[in-house]
């Protein structure tokens, strides 16, 4: 994987956690732990749940006839 320095690394989303390095990857790292810790991992089932269902009860697709082969 290559890994953008701190300096060059552009200050927006594509600018992930995992793509930085020292010190903005410590600072990074740090603001967002502890909401990664795992005794707050059971408190995020209910909006993913929430999110699944409504991708699921969502529109499908239109399906496309299907055309004999000639």
């Amino acid at each position: 994987m290559t890994h953008r320095t701190s300096d060059t690394a552009p200050d927006t989303a594509a600018a992930s956690l995992l793509e930085t390095d020292p010190p903005r990857h410590t600072r990074l790292r740090s603001l967002v732990s502890s909401f990664f810790a795992g005794r707050r991992i059971p408190s995020f089932e209910p909006l993913i749940a929430a999110e699944v269902d409504a991708l699921l009860d969502g529109p499908l697709p239109r399906p496309r006839p299907l055309r004999a082969p000639r």
